[in-house]
């Protein structure tokens, strides 16, 4: 079964593309809440997802139950632990709107630089902030860094409890993400009772260790990630089990500088992959030179795969192969040069035969515009 979004007409809904066997019937949303979804709207954004043949769609979860959905994964239970943002384009900025900040950000080298910046500039007595900008959140009469604090992501729990097949069970699993520089939630993965989540700055590990629906313990493996204010969407993606029973994630060109095991892990400036141990011990990147990478998938052979993000100055998307070592040439420079510097002129985008940088490793192919998730497909 491949699970995937969509925030077509204004609904958020979770989908289910299945093969077309007989007897799978649609779920139905939440049926102890009054749905705020229609059903035209869930039927238009239904008919607007294209599928291979031999596959249908079926939806599995719509608002009220879900809201502003970025990620979601099933544990072995067959729960459904779901990502969703609710400081997206409100409380995480993007650097497009504030190019009056573009050199600072670039100048930007550790998570708290950016905390600090955030701080000088987000004060009442500053007349040159946009007034979009200046939403008092808390109440308290005045704008400042502090509105910041207000809206958090969260992780919702669904639950199958009557053995139907849909969800009927909501609940808040894990909020209070809403740190001056959190970003947008953007990864989950649930696996033996643990539950990694990405959320700029931090790789979180939560627990319930009481079987409540709610994560009682929680922890923070490793933090640093998001040096810059970059563009929106550019976040902590990818959350995977690994063959080698490591945790991998991503982190967009927003960048990271983390401290692990006594070793500075610097890369500020360009998106990489990385890997830990489950515990968060033994961190290493990956990759890295990557732009956007969302989310992250092996192969029945232990190739690991990502789709990177285009910049949108005529470069493609990517569909890139993972290589240990690897650097794929990006570097948050090329988005601000004339025609995207030698990013576009030396096709550093390009797939072998096509580029001329020797010294990187080259995409396998180009994909369709914002590649967001991915799964793998064996074809049985």
């Amino acid at each position: 079964m491949k699970l995937f979004r969509s925030w077509g007409c204004g609904a958020t809904l979770l989908f289910a593309a299945l093969l077309a066997w007989p007897g799978l019937h649609a779920a139905d949303v939440n049926p102890t809440a009054e749905p705020v979804v229609k059903v035209d709207d869930t039927a238009t954004a239904m008919r607007k997802l294209r599928v291979p043949e031999g596959m249908k769609v079926e939806l599995f979860a719509a608002e009220p139950m879900i809201k502003n959905v970025v990620s979601f994964a099933f544990d072995e239970k067959g729960r459904c632990f779901v990502v969703e943002s609710g400081r997206r384009r409100t409380s995480v900025y993007d650097i497009r709107n504030h190019k009056d900040w573009l050199d600072i950000d670039f100048s930007l080298r550790t998570v708290d630089d950016r905390i600090n910046f955030l701080k000088s500039v987000l004060t009442p007595t500053n007349t040159a902030l946009p007034s979009f900008l200046k939403v008092d959140r808390n109440g308290d009469g005045v704008f400042d860094w502090h509105d910041l604090e207000v809206e958090s992501e969260r992780v919702r729990l669904l639950e199958d409890t009557d053995g139907d097949g849909k969800p009927d069970k909501a609940t808040t699993f894990a909020d209070g993400f809403n740190s001056i520089v959190s970003g947008v939630a953007a990864g989950v993965l649930a696996h033996r009772g643990n539950v990694y989540f990405t959320c700029i700055p931090d790789l979180w590990l939560l627990r319930d260790p009481q079987g409540k629906g709610t994560a009682t313990a929680r922890q923070k493996l490793l933090s640093g990630f998001g040096v810059h204010i970059a563009f929106g969407g550019h976040d902590m993606h990818g959350l995977r089990m690994g063959p080698d029973g490591k945790i991998y994630f991503s982190i967009a060109d927003r960048g990271m500088s983390v401290v692990a095991h006594d070793h500075l892990f610097s890369v500020p400036d360009s998106g990489s992959v990385m890997r830990c141990d489950p515990d968060g011990s033994n961190f290493e990147i990956v990759a890295s030179g990557l732009r956007n990478p969302q989310e992250l998938v092996f192969d029945e052979f232990g190739n690991l795969w990502t789709g990177d993000n285009n910049g949108d100055g005529g470069d493609p998307a990517r569909w890139v192969y993972v290589a240990e070592g690897g650097d794929s040439g990006w570097t948050m420079g090329w988005q601000w040069l004339p025609k995207m510097g030698a990013w576009n002129s030396e096709k550093l985008w390009g797939i072998h035969g096509e580029n001329t940088a020797a010294y990187i490793v080259p995409p396998i192919a180009h994909i369709g515009h914002g590649p967001a998730g991915i799964t793998y497909y064996p074809g049985t």
